[in-house]
């Protein structure tokens, strides 16, 4: 593979993944990298804007690469970063569609009671999932209880 097509292809894959996966806008490489500058550590945007002038010194310039091992592994760095990136990302959502979407279901004076919480530490939901639930197990438990001493009170009378 010719010293070109390498450094193409190696900038058009992080192009692609910028482009496609960050949502970055722009005119190539340069520009997708400041567009998303924010989300990606700032030694990553770094090795990202050396691949882009590599390219552009190739292919407007003219100029061999004098080490395309770097250039490589530069392109399989910020590939493989974007890509950890884009994974984190994918597991947080998960764990935060799973704990919108957790409830907690007890029966309540004969009645199906569903709490559904959002937001917080897991822990923190599960202890206020429960709390709920003993509160209203309290409530009704007190209720029998002014049953029955209403019950007592009238034999009394």
């Amino acid at each position: 593979m010719s010293q070109i097509e390498t450094v193409v292809r190696g900038s058009k894959q992080i192009e692609k993944l910028l482009r496609e996966e960050f949502g970055a806008q722009g005119r190539g490489l340069h520009e997708y990298l400041t567009d998303v500058e924010p989300q990606i550590p700032d030694n990553i945007v770094r090795k990202g804007r050396y691949i882009a002038s590599v390219r552009n010194k190739v292919i407007h310039d003219d100029e061999d690469i004098y080490d395309i091992k770097n250039f490589n592994e530069a392109v399989e760095e910020v590939d493989a970063a974007l890509k950890e990136i884009l994974h984190k990302r994918k597991l947080e959502k998960e764990r935060a569609e799973k704990l919108e979407s957790s409830t907690v279901s007890g029966p309540i004076h004969g009645v199906a009671t569903q709490v559904v919480y959002r937001g917080g530490s897991g822990v923190f939901k599960f202890v206020c999932a429960i709390s709920i639930i003993a509160s209203l197990w309290l409530v009704e438990q007190l209720d029998k209880q002014k049953i029955k001493t209403a019950e007592f009170e009238q034999d009394v009378k």
